[in-house]
Parts: C-alpha cells; structure tokens; sequence
C-alpha cells in the first residue's frame, strides 16, 4: 500500500485521510464524532498505522488529502500586522469559522522571490502538517489545516489565550509548576506513542489553553529536514537559541558515534529537561552564557546547570531534581522514556505551593 503512485496513491490518500481523521467505526457510521474522539480506538494500534502510511504517501508522492486546505471563506485575518515572531513564522489572529485561530505564516513564504531552498522549505513544512493534522490530544494545540490563499503557506491553530507558559508565569507566578509540567510530559508521551517527535521543545512552543493547560505546538518545525534532505539538523534547522535545549548528540553527533544528526524521542526527553528548568526558574538554560556558541562548548564538555536551590519552595524536589539529571545525561540511552517521566511526575505531590517572591527567579550564580 506504501509503495503505491499516481492515481492509485492518490484515492488511498483521500480514503486513509478518512481513517486517520476519526476511527474504523465511525467510518463505516456506527459512532458519531464526539463518541469517536473520546473513545480509546481513535488512538489505537489501527488508526496508528494508517496514520503512518498516510504519512508515508504523501510524503513519497508529494500530494496531500484536500482536507488540508481550508476554504478561502471561512478564514479572515482580525488585524493587519502579526501579534507575534516565532522562531520560523509570524503569527496573526484571525477567525475561522467563527473560531479564533492564530495563523502562523512561515517567513519563507513572505519572500516574494523564493530560491530552490525556500521551495524546499515550504514542501518540508507541508510535510510535517501531515503529522499535526492528525493528532489529538488534550495537551496538543489543535491544528485545523492549511491556508495558501491569504498568504503563499500558513499554518491555522487554535489560538491559545494565555500565550505561552513563560508568559503565562509572568501573569501568573503562582501557578503550579509540577501541573504545568505533567502536561507537557502528556503531550510528548502522546508524540512518542504514536512514533512521532517533538524536535523543538522549549518555553516559547509550549502553549496555554483557556482551560490553564499546557500545550505543544510547532513540533516537527525545527527537523523539517530530517531524512533524505539533510545530513546535519543542526546546520540547517535550528534557530538561533534553540542550541541551549538541544541534546549534545544532536549539536556534535560524531562526538557520540553517529553519521549525522537524527532527533529521537532521547533527545526530547533531554529538552524536557530543560523545560523543567525554565519552568522553575523563569530563565533560559545556561542563562549566563551569552553566546550559543558558548553553551554548544559547556554542553559538549559534560557541563549542565546548577540546581537552583530558589526554585525547591515552587516544587523542585530532591526526586525532581534527580529526574531532570538523568534526562540530561550525554548518554541518552540512560535517559528515561516519557512514560517514566510522566508518571513520577503524576506521582508528585501537586499541593498548592510557595509564590515566588520575584519571578522570573533571581540567580545570581551557576548556570
């Protein structure tokens, strides 16, 4: 089915898209929507394979299901300039079908004049769509499709209220830490349960819902290259900052006996860990280096940041501090899966806690 092309790919796109989208059941009619979203078969082994052929078809054939594409009628921009610059799009609000939407327009794309690699990119990003149209997940920011009408190619949201969760605890530095980041850990086991990855995991692409929750978002975007167009992920995709939550095989992987630079589900596992950090703290990793150039030595040299001892009041507990050790470790085989790391942090006490006295935290030394 993998290996098919042409008109044939073309009608198993359309027919798995149907699949992948809800269930077998509800397919053939015997459940409606909602039963079929919250029943555990939309996420079972049947809808996880047709999912990755899927993948595979669109990808090899370089076509997409016309679901994709939202209609140009139902989507308006609310405002003329972006209400935000992540590190590969701009973002606007907008509204579609009556939904308030972010509409993430890839700077590429803004490019009137595009070369061979900004065509590239734009094919690379609608193959990572595949990925985020499918998924669904109480702790996934809701992707509804694309758009090529108002913009060249733009990504289309759910549009999170609270901002991101450095924001979020900058409003809010009360909040619970420990909850903030069970979430997360949700979102990523959810990624590496259905075999896919995360590949940016920090701060500013971790979302909060109008329900306080938190969300990923624009997962897959920093390793669009991955695979047959790229031999080195960090040469090509990463953006400037990101090095600071990146795992030391993937900033030098010869150093760790690989031919290249691959993501893994180990290497988001070391991200997380510095998510952690930057949730207890209010700071980036390695905030005292003011190169990225610097922290890629410290990482590659063994060194990883000091506990701050500020942060044991908000939740960093001598488990937790341990947990995010071992997620660090240079050797990622020692890192523990994301199922471990969500239930010891389920199992973690998640009582009300201190408020900081200052926020983002004041660290006067170590990294």
């Amino acid at each position: 089915m993998a290996n098919a092309t042409g008109p044939e790919a073309a009608f198993l796109v359309e027919l798995l898209d149907k699949v992948s989208a809800h269930s077998v059941h509800e397919y053939f009619g015997i459940l409606t929507i909602s039963e079929t979203l919250d029943s555990a078969e939309s996420q079972g082994p049947f809808r996880r394979l047709c999912f990755r052929v899927l993948k595979t078809l669109c990808i090899k054939n370089q076509i997409f299901p016309q679901s994709f594409f939202l209609p140009s009628a139902a989507l308006q921009r609310s405002r003329q300039w972006p209400q935000a610059a992540g590190g590969f799009a701009n973002v606007y609000m907008g509204t579609y079908e009556g939904r308030q939407v972010a509409i993430k327009v890839v700077r590429a794309a803004e490019i009137p004049e595009m070369n061979t690699a900004h065509a590239q990119i734009l094919k690379d990003i609608c193959k990572e769509a595949i990925v985020w149209k499918y998924l669904r997940h109480p702790n996934v920011t809701p992707f509804y499709g694309i758009d090529t009408t108002m913009f060249p190619v733009s990504f289309v949201c759910q549009w999170m209220p609270h901002d991101t969760v450095n924001a979020y605890l900058c409003e809010r530095p009360a909040a619970n830490r420990i909850k903030l980041l069970s979430d997360v850990a949700e979102g990523v086991n959810y990624l590496h349960s259905m075999d896919c990855l995360h590949g940016d995991l920090k701060g500013s692409n971790i979302l909060i819902s109008s329900k306080h929750e938190a969300c990923l978002s624009d997962f897959g975007l920093a390793t669009l290259r991955r695979g047959d167009s790229s031999a080195n992920v960090a040469a090509t995709s990463m953006t400037s900052g990101t090095f600071r939550w990146t795992a030391p095989e993937l900033l030098d992987p010869e150093k760790f006996g690989f031919e290249r630079a691959i993501p893994t589900p180990e290497s988001d596992i070391y991200s997380f860990s510095m998510v952690m950090l930057e949730i207890f703290t209010g700071k980036f990793p390695f905030h005292n280096l003011s190169t990225d150039a610097s922290v890629i030595v410290r990482v590659l040299q063994g060194v990883r940041p000091l506990r701050p001892l500020q942060a044991t009041p908000l939740g960093l507990s001598d488990k937790l501090w341990s947990l995010m050790e071992q997620c660090w470790d240079a050797d990622r085989q020692k890192r523990p899966p994301a199922t471990v790391v969500l239930q010891l942090l389920r199992d973690t006490a998640q009582n009300p806690l201190a408020e900081p006295e200052t926020w983002p935290l004041d660290l006067k030394s170590g990294l």
